[in-house]
């Protein structure tokens, strides 16, 4: 009988040990994608769910293979800590999500459609929105919501039951509204990068231009609706509606913290990390409005 090549043997049990011994072994991952903050001050977002398996590839030995052999994704919600993790309802894709103001609906982006449901996970509406590129946010009474078109640039008010859609610009990106009377847009003219601008969200009318505000990303204030934060190349700024010639006010130098949201008190900032490729937005990171006490939350 031919003797054994030991040092096959012992690359095959390495092998053998590396994939658990009986072949393969499995494991799960999880991805968070999109945090915002729901009105009772709780952590909304996206989560995906990935299982993955690691085995021997036969009919040759000794090569290790590694497959992802289920995905899910639910809407999530946890304390502001990052604990009591709770899946408010398993959905087919990664898409934007966000709370209504008054606490009684969740919208989130599925493709081309935005879709309601109520904060136990029913059904609601679905919008059709035409593009899959799109952002939006609530109307402050959570009766309408306001959405983007990133393919055409257009800026559309639709009724929460999908009614009474209408134009309000032909050039606009970057839209919020969710707790003011006041809805915040870029509306650059021409050959313009920024032209941040407040519309009324009653007569639909232009109230003011912020020449000096170069950025994206607003969140109104609930305690204060006057104030605008927004994330900039020079960290995260603040402006304020009343005062348009102002300059913004620097708030902290932190620029590795995209899609930020202000909580409720507008003490805390959440957001995805600035990963690229595959590792862009599949974290939770959360930061004091004045750039102190950066921490990842998952």
């Amino acid at each position: 009988m031919k003797p054994i090549n030991h040092l096959a043997f012992v690359f095959l049990f390495m092998l053998f040990i590396l994939v658990g011994g009986c072949g393969e072994t499995r494991w799960t991952e999880n991805y968070y994608y999109y945090p915002d903050w729901t009105p009772d001050g709780e952590i909304i977002c996206m989560k995906e769910v990935a299982d993955y398996r690691k085995s021997l590839s036969m009919p040759f030995p000794g090569i290790v293979s590694t497959d992802r052999i289920s995905t899910k994704y639910y809407i999530t919600t946890m304390s502001e800590e990052g604990t009591n993790e709770v899946a408010v309802k398993e959905v087919d894709s990664i898409g934007k999500v966000c709370a209504s103001p008054l606490g009684n609906y969740i919208a989130y982006t599925d493709g081309q459609y935005i879709k309601i449901i109520t904060t136990s996970g029913q059904a609601v509406n679905s919008i059709d929105c035409t593009t899959s590129d799109f952002g939006f946010d609530w109307g402050n009474d959570e009766s309408k919501i306001i959405y983007c078109n990133g393919s055409t640039g257009k800026v559309f008010l639709i009724n929460r039951d999908g009614s009474s859609e209408q134009e309000i610009a032909d050039n606009g990106w970057s839209v919020a509204w969710r707790y003011s009377d006041k809805i915040v847009m870029n509306k650059p003219l021409g050959n313009e990068t920024y032209r941040i601008v407040a519309v009324n969200s009653g007569t639909l009318s232009e109230e003011a231009v912020y020449t000096k505000v170069n950025g994206g990303c607003f969140n109104i204030s609930m305690i204060n609706t006057n104030e605008v934060i927004f994330g900039s190349d020079y960290g995260i700024k603040k402006f304020y509606l009343n005062s348009p010639e102002a300059d913004p006010v620097l708030l902290n130098s932190v620029t590795n913290v995209l899609g930020i949201r202000l909580s409720l008190d507008g003490e805390r900032i959440i957001g995805t990390g600035n990963g690229s490729g595959d590792d862009l937005g599949k974290e939770i990171w959360i930061i004091n409005i004045d750039g102190t006490g950066l921490e990842q939350l998952r």
